[in-house]
């Protein structure tokens, strides 16, 4: 029942009982009225307060249960705050292990970059000097080529010299023939 009802409930008896007691008090008479219309406005009085006092107990068993309720929900609030904590720690603990690992992966794979990236410097580095001595050698070659080219030159020089020295022998031989 509610606060209000049992307030309703209380106050008709309350009026009940006083015109119970206004009929008591008009039927006796004199001075016994006087005493009688005052014990019964004391009990009227006393009545209205228990009628207040008992719609302080039922406020106060109503706050009880308010106060229950508010702990209960409370309670229930905490361990939903501390299972959604627990979630968010494993969420964390899952992606700091997810990153270490990709962490280790990120430099497995800068190793083997690295050691890809000297081996590809030394492969050039060795090319590079292939390429120096085969240079080098064309060079050589180039220059024995021309070496040779300048003496057959002058071989050739010599040998149209001494034959020019020749024809013009036999055709000195032949104008004095």
């Amino acid at each position: 029942m509610e606060v209000a009802e049992k307030k309703e409930v209380m106050e008709k008896d309350l009026r009940a009982k006083a015109e119970r007691m206004t009929d008591q008090a008009c039927q006796t008479g004199g001075e016994r009225h006087g005493v009688k219309v005052r014990a019964l406005e004391i009990e009227l009085k006393a009545l209205h307060v228990n009628l207040k006092y008992g719609t302080l107990l039922v406020l106060q068993h109503k706050h009880r249960a308010e106060m229950v309720a508010l702990r209960k929900e409370n309670q229930d609030f905490k361990l939903q705050k501390e299972r959604c904590e627990e979630e968010k720690d494993l969420q964390i603990a899952a992606v700091m292990r997810e990153n270490q690992e990709l962490q280790l992966q990120k430099e497995r794979c800068e190793e083997e970059k690295d050691l890809q990236i000297a081996a590809v410097m030394r492969e050039n580095q060795e090319l590079q000097l292939q390429k120096e001595r085969c240079e080098e050698e064309k060079d050589l070659q180039i220059a024995a080529v021309m070496r040779e080219n300048q003496e057959l030159q002058l071989q050739k020089e010599r040998c149209e010299e001494e034959k020019d020295l020749q024809i013009a022998a036999v055709m000195r031989e032949n104008q004095e023939l």
